[in-house]
């Protein structure tokens, strides 16, 4: 037979796989916070949390065996050490880590210290290890002041990647995080503007998904040094947050004790990306009958970034009503554009409606209206550049050596205004713009070449060109014209 691993009636012979696990050859220490508070061990004070990883000669994982362990010491005399995640007792002088301590050869060790200063500590083999490499890490402990208590949050300049977050612990200050940032500056706040010295604190971190440390509720006592005459320090915690993961923060409201509530704590936790806001460029479109109009959304997620690769569903009421629903997908920078052309005879305007995630999510639902109308434009008027020059002034515009195209530095600025017979601004109208000489600007999220009149009947484009001359930029609406100019030559720059 085939597969067996016990010889059955027949068989000459037969075969199993065995895999040994190889001993101990390293120890690596690393430390999550390789500065912390001085202090005793305590359910608030977390101290240093150290990662130890044992590797045999390979590089893979590896766990002491019977008679084996990693002893860890320190330097400083008032040194204590304790295992685990979130130990509250049982810190002493040394610890001992045997099998059950390790997980796929990782285990954790708080380190502690009653005593400012920098201490080694070392990590060595015991028992039947003694012989493997001794391997060592810094900590720097350092006292806390005793002042009010500090406030948690985040900086003000922190405007896209969180959104509030109602539930949670009660009083928390709380956030939901978006999944794609992978860091979570968080602002500790104490006025120190009129210290003569560094106002230092405490923040007990609790890594509840275990999205910092490696380890499900470890804890560890980050130290927070805020410099005098600053009014705030900033903290950067490195953690991707999956949908649901989070991690919570302590404050201190005296030099030896959290505060475990209000804006003295925060909870971080994590939460999947989701089509929140669309916003229509344009939303409200003057448009000739049969015209070909372009609408463009841009989706972003209840964290106010951009959303790529979110799928949008576009249909269209009322005077094209055969238009079946179409769904797009937005770039990298969470646009799409949607382009419709006039067939139909009957009603005067159509409603364009873009929906984020599917055509059913109507939460996220904005609409556009294009009005058909055989009202036409009057004129198209054009400024910029040289447009307004009267001889013999000439304005000059420099030719650029720089990467025109990634923004509109470098290019000249060319304003249409668009009005009806009657002098009234025209918001909505399509504004397309050509030159006879050089390009109009084209960047990565916007193509200048066709630009929509807004509220103040006026669409702007950019022009730019590579040899000394007259340019002549053209605007077209409705079928009528307008022109401007620019005189482009090279310029040394003083």
């Amino acid at each position: 037979s085939v597969g067996n691993t016990s010889w059955t009636a027949g068989d000459l012979s037969t075969s199993f796989t065995l895999t040994t696990a190889a001993a101990p050859s390293s120890i690596v220490l690393s430390s999550v916070n390789s500065g912390t508070n001085t202090g005793a061990q305590s359910a608030d004070n977390q101290g240093s949390l150290i990662k130890v990883t044992l590797k045999d000669s390979a590089g893979n994982a590896a766990l002491p065996g019977s008679n084996e362990a990693i002893v860890l010491s320190s330097s400083s005399s008032t040194g204590t050490f304790a295992k685990g995640a979130a130990p509250t007792t049982g810190a002493a002088a040394t610890v001992a880590l045997s099998s059950t301590d390790f997980t796929n050869g990782v285990a954790y060790v708080h380190a502690y210290d009653t005593t400012a200063g920098t201490a080694t500590v070392t990590a060595a083999g015991n028992g039947l290890l003694s012989s493997i490499p001794t391997t060592n890490t810094n900590i720097t402990f350092a006292a806390t002041s005793t002042a009010a208590a500090v406030t948690v949050g985040l900086p003000s300049t922190t405007t896209t990647g969180y959104a509030d977050y109602a539930a949670g612990t009660p009083n928390d200050l709380k956030k939901y995080a978006s999944t794609a940032l992978s860091s979570h500056t968080l602002r500790v706040s104490y006025d120190n503007s009129a210290g003569t010295s560094a106002f230092k604190t405490r923040l007990t971190v609790t890594d509840t998904s275990g999205k910092i440390t490696g380890i499900a509720t470890g804890e560890y006592s980050l130290l927070v040094s805020i410099a005098a005459g600053d009014k705030y320090a900033d903290v950067a915690i490195p953690a991707t947050l999956s949908n649901g993961n989070s991690f919570r923060v302590e404050a201190l409201t005296s030099a030896t004790t959290n505060y475990t509530s209000g804006l003295y704590a925060m909870l971080v936790e994590g939460q999947t990306r989701a089509a929140t806001t669309i916003t229509l460029t344009p939303s409200v479109i003057a448009s000739a009958p049969k015209a070909t109009n372009t609408i463009r959304a841009l989706v972003k997620d209840q964290f106010g970034s951009a959303l790529a690769n979110s799928i949008v569903a576009v249909s269209v009421a009322g005077r094209n009503p055969s238009v079946v629903t179409t769904n797009l997908l937005t770039d990298s920078t969470g646009y799409v554009s949607y382009t419709l052309t006039d067939g139909g005879t009957v009603a005067v305007n159509d409603t364009v409606t873009f929906t984020g995630g599917d055509a059913n999510n109507a939460a996220t639902a904005k609409s556009a209206s294009i009005n058909y109308s055989a009202v036409a434009v009057s004129t198209v008027s054009v400024t910029g550049g040289a447009s307004a020059d009267v001889a013999p002034a000439k304005t000059w515009s420099p030719i650029s050596s720089g990467d025109i195209g990634a923004g509109t530095t470098g290019a000249v600025a060319f304003t249409a205004t668009v009005k009806d017979a009657n002098g009234n601004l025209l918001a909505g109208v399509p504004v397309t713009f050509t030159v006879d000489k050089g390009l109009i600007l084209k960047t990565s999220t916007i193509d200048y070449t066709t630009v929509y009149t807004g509220a103040d009947g006026t669409a702007v484009t950019y022009a730019f060109n590579w040899i000394t001359e007259k340019q002549t930029v053209t605007a077209t609406a409705g079928g009528k014209t307008g022109t401007g100019y620019a005189n482009w030559r090279s310029e040394t720059a003083s």
